[in-house]
């Protein structure tokens, strides 16, 4: 069962200065002016009471952001893996999670939100979007199609706000989440989602309306 979206908002701005940085990771696909792709890729760093956090944006940053997290989903296009290709998903999972001890961004690196891809840079800790970047760039390695491949938000009791990576299977939406080597269908967690990627450019994301259980 694929996630229903919602309206378009803003993408994390964790994300959003992971882009700036990253250029390369966060290739704008869609067709765009220079000066659109740039607005895509503006922002700045998160703060938040905890270090796990996604919070509001400042009216300060309001206007760029907008232009941000709107932009290109007009264009979206729903792409989905073959399920032949499961077990390379299953295999993504548990690798990335064996390979990476969850460690805070504030204790890590002293501040309280900050994407990266630790593996990359021969760490061997991340938190969790730092584990579900890791899966989203092993899966493009293996040749997985960008636009099948999308971040989300979720929070839950046991993991207070959250980020994983989702793939887009001819089954429905699976997730690959750090807190467990299982990839389960989104309608078998037990999130409250949040927020997705609504396509390939990682900037444009939709609110999602559902929980489960």
């Amino acid at each position: 069962m694929p996630f229903v979206l919602g309206e378009p908002t803003i993408a994390p701005l964790g994300l959003i200065a992971y882009c700036q940085r990253q250029s390369e990771e966060c290739a704008i696909t869609l067709d765009a002016s220079p000066d659109e792709e740039q607005n895509r890729a503006t922002g700045g760093n998160t703060k938040s009471d905890r270090p796990n956090s996604y919070p509001a944006v400042s009216q300060r940053d309001s206007h760029s952001q907008d232009q941000i997290s709107l932009a290109g989903v007009a264009h979206t296009t729903r792409v989905e893996i073959a399920f032949e290709r499961f077990n390379e998903i299953e295999r993504v999972n548990r690798q990335i999670n064996s390979r990476l001890t969850w460690v805070s961004d504030y204790d890590q690196f002293g501040v309280e939100e900050f994407w990266t891809l630790p593996l990359q840079a021969g760490l061997a800790n991340g938190d969790c979007e730092d584990f579900a970047l890791e899966k989203r760039r092993a899966l493009l390695e293996l040749g997985f199609d960008p636009a099948a491949l999308a971040m989300a938000t979720s929070t839950s009791a046991a993991t207070g706000n959250h980020a994983v990576l989702i793939v887009r299977t001819t089954q429905g939406d699976y997730v690959l989440d750090n807190t467990t080597p299982w990839v389960l269908p989104w309608t078998e967690t037990a999130y409250q989602w949040q927020a997705i990627q609504s396509g390939e450019t990682m900037t444009a994301w939709r609110n999602l309306s559902v929980s489960i259980r």
